[in-house]
């Protein structure tokens, strides 16, 4: 049947239409054209210029090994447009256009002087059905030289896809340039939008470690910095920031976030997306939307930190988030009094990632439980009680099969995959992430029954506008080509080094410094660091987490370590070195122990196995394999019996049963180890073989963790959150006086882990040590003492718990 939508019904029914209109401009349109006026919508189609009018940009040629391209440079602040030679450039008041419907008129979907919303509104009223089926696929598993992605591009119109490769930034930016031209000779020339998550960069502290400065002006830089690095590698979207509030410390995805206030996170959350999403002049002026601009996808919301007793929503056993406390609004502060109301000329994050957890409730309150990509009431608390209009992303897997692998299809595990996509986009969300099977055009089919033909195409397509529109914001679609002769200096280049350097340090919080341990020195101190044994690690998911050989390992480059320390370490022989066994190690002597300063001992946080593996933490299967446990999360590196008062005998969240009674997820009574028990043990031996000497324990501190079982037998804890082990030696050998600050809790004990609430920010007991320091939030030492600056004068009040945006 003959489509009965038309253009001048799709544009006035779309959200963007007092814009198209003539009316005040969309939020975040502000782009660095140069303040160049576009024409009225009823200019066009536009003829180039005739003979005579001088050209106001210059042509660079980029040599093959660079990229092999033409690039405009413009003048008065016009966009770069870079070609491969797959659509014309037309003139156009002596500016540049590029020509991508090839013809050789400008339309106003391909005028860069337009606002995005226009020109997404423009091209997503005139593109095949076909073609916005494409665009509301964001694919997964992409890597470099694949030919299979080439072949998504050219034949279903995939113009999103994450980059899981692990190869050198300048291969990225090669293949950045094949796929390109590959889109750039298709109808249309629609770019394709490579995406990443933020631990593609490697060299930078986590979020955490980036919170733990508690200077969003410093983490505004860093994010200015990583969004021209992604740029110059070929990426243009961060699945990032991950801005949930991590309020309950046994979460597994701590480490990703900004920490458990809420205040802090929404600071961050402002300078991470103001520093992405903007570009800046060399003096440092915000200039909105622009070449070095890359989109951001902050997530997961609504908020995914409140899983019950900490189990993370990537497996059923974590599905649900709980809110004991009554705070589910406080998890919804990084995002609306953040991400959308930024200090920056973008105004508000691009494009958002729902989370994987049912938001659980015996009333309804939040909803029908299902996922967040489902669920209408979550969807429209976004879109109509805060007003956002931008992309919404689903998170990966959540329309496979409950029988696939990683399935996440929570609530909706009974309709089929086709169903889950039409739902999905009936809800109101925008694009699946890691879609692979493009079932767009059948889920249409599902929607015309469910709301007609034209409400069904016009919705249809007004995804696929707001997919554009953020192809268009960073002006992607007019320069998609990479230089990648620039790659170097912006990544390794000494300005980049030093900033990244400065951040590893800033990451790097000292609790404790019994008898002034850490401080300035006129020598380097001799350090022993024992020796680690790894042991041999099979890929995983087909090699896309690499495996790894056996192999001992003191956690530091001996060459980097010497510019900070005189090294004393294990001796390893071994009868076969490509193959080290456990028993290959051997202590130095009791002279040169003796003749040490102190031992460093670099140690990871307790972790009671894998989150997004089935049955995930905090459950394990039962003996026949027919369903599974529920057993606790420790952070305590001994084992653990939750046999205490504060542990729930009845959980608060549970599936419905065949009785139609609730399923109890209660683990009262059961005992659980983490798989890195050694860790400790590492520790204690060190603290022997050192006889008396100091002990400093090095964290990389994940999560939050119980310090009670060692504290008081070492002289100094120095934690991490992402940062690397130079940071460690950076700060222990005196080089660097630490000035970092705890961005969440640590825990007195399990007992006081058991007893807070999963939704509610910094409510635990927080271990005291020997030297009468508590290691709360905002919590840290220098040289001097216990920090007490604007910084801790900012942060340590009481905690935020609702959002200061008001709900429409």
């Amino acid at each position: 049947m003959k489509s009965q939508i038309t253009r001048r019904n799709f544009l006035a029914g779309s959200a963007v239409a007092a814009g198209l209109l003539g009316l005040a401009a969309c939020e975040g349109e502000t782009s660095a054209t140069g303040g160049l006026a576009a024409p009225d919508l009823s200019a066009y189609p536009i003829d180039p210029d005739g003979e005579g009018v001088a050209a106001k940009y210059e042509i660079e040629e980029i040599d093959a090994r660079s990229g092999g391209f033409k690039r405009y440079v413009q003048q008065d602040g016009a966009p770069t447009i870079s070609t491969k030679g797959g659509k014309p450039i037309i003139q156009i008041g002596g500016y540049a256009f590029k020509d991508f419907d090839g013809d050789g008129k400008l339309s106003a979907w391909e005028d860069w002087r337009q606002p995005a919303s226009v020109r997404a509104a423009e091209l997503a009223a005139i593109l095949p059905l076909e073609w916005i089926s494409g665009l509301l696929l964001h694919v997964s598993g992409m890597s470099m030289d694949d030919e299979g992605f080439l072949d998504l591009v050219k034949n279903t119109h995939i113009r999103e896809a994450i980059n899981f490769s692990t190869q050198p930034y300048l291969l990225h930016a090669r293949w950045n340039n094949t796929v390109q031209e590959l889109a750039e000779s298709e109808d249309y020339g629609i770019p394709v939008t490579i995406s990443c998550n933020p631990e593609t960069l490697s060299g930078w502290p986590g979020s955490l470690g980036i919170a733990a400065s508690f200077d969003p002006e410093f983490a505004s830089q860093i994010y200015r910095l990583q969004g021209r690095q992604y740029r110059a590698i070929g990426l243009q979207t961060l699945l990032g920031p991950q801005i949930d509030i991590a309020s309950d410390p046994r979460w597994n995805r701590i480490e990703g976030t900004y920490g458990e206030d809420p205040a802090l996170s929404r600071d961050m959350t402002r300078a991470a997306i103001d520093g992405l999403q903007s570009t800046y002049d060399e003096k440092g002026n915000d200039l909105g939307w622009g070449e070095d601009s890359v989109i951001a996808m902050m997530k997961h919301f609504p908020g995914d930190g409140t899983g019950e007793s900490g189990r993370e929503s990537h497996t059923d056993s974590g599905k649900y988030a709980v809110y004991p406390g009554d705070n589910f609004d406080t998890s919804l502060i990084p995002f609306v009094d953040g991400g959308l109301t930024l200090d920056g000329k973008t105004e508000r994050c691009a494009s958002v990632m729902t989370s994987y957890s049912i938001a659980y409730s015996d009333d309804g309150e939040y909803g029908e439980p299902v996922g967040s990509a489902y669920s209408s009431w979550k969807i429209d608390l976004l879109r109509q009680g805060y007003g956002f209009d931008g992309l919404i992303c689903s998170d990966w897997s959540v329309t496979s099969d409950p029988e696939q692998t990683n399935a996440t299809c929570w609530g909706v595990e009974d309709i089929s995959k086709t169903e889950r996509y039409a739902r999905l986009f009936m809800a109101g969300c925008d694009q699946i992430g890691g879609g692979s099977d493009n079932l767009c055009m059948d889920a249409l089919e599902i929607m015309k029954g469910e709301m007609g033909e034209e409400a069904a195409e016009a919705a249809f397509r007004d995804h696929g506008r707001r997919v554009l529109e953020t192809i268009f914001k960073n002006f992607h679609s007019e320069n998609p080509f990479v230089d990648s002769s620039k790659v170097d200096a912006l990544l390794t280049g000494a300005d980049a080094v030093a900033l990244t350097r400065e951040a590893q340090t800033r990451g790097i919080v000292m609790l404790k410094n019994a008898g002034g341990l850490i401080a300035e020195r006129s020598e380097k101190p001799r350090v022993y660091i024992p020796q680690s044994f790894s042991p041999e690690v099979e890929p995983m998911y087909g090699g896309i987490i690499p495996g790894s050989p056996a192999s001992w390992d003191c956690g530091i480059d001996p060459a980097i370590a010497a510019n900070y320390i005189d090294l004393v370490t294990d001796i390893i022989e071994s009868e076969d070195p490509e193959h080290p066994t456990e028993n290959d190690m051997s202590h130095p002597d009791a002279e040169t122990i003796a003749s040490c300063d102190f031992a460093l001992v670099f140690m990871d946080a307790p972790f009671a196995g894998s989150a997004g593996s089935a049955p995930g933490q905090g459950a394990v299967f039962n003996a026949d394999y027919t369903g599974v446990e529920y057993v606790p999360i420790p952070l305590v590196y001994g084992s653990y019996t939750a046999d205490g008062a504060s542990v729930r005998e009845v959980s608060i969240s549970g599936d419905t049963l065949e009785d139609g009674s609730k399923e109890n997820r209660s683990y009262k009574g059961k005992a659980n180890q983490v798989s890195n028990s050694s860790e400790l043990d590492k520790l204690l031996a060190t603290i022997e073989l050192m006889d008396g000497k100091p002990v400093i324990a090095c964290i990389n501190a994940s999560k939050p963790l119980v310090v009670s079982e060692f504290e008081d037998r070492v002289q100094g804890i120095l934690a991490s959150f992402g940062s690397d082990n130079e940071a460690f030696l950076a700060i222990a050998s005196g080089q660097v006086e630490p000035s970092g600050l705890l961005p969440l809790q640590f825990p007195a004990s399990m007992d006081a882990v058991e007893a807070q609430l999963e939704d509610t920010p910094r409510d635990m007991d927080c271990h005291v040590d020997s030297e009468g320091n508590i290691y709360d939030f905002a919590y840290g030492l220098d040289w001097s003492g216990v920090i007490d600056d604007g910084r801790v004068a900012t942060y340590r009040v009481d905690p935020i718990l609702k959002p200061e945006k008001a709900r429409n």
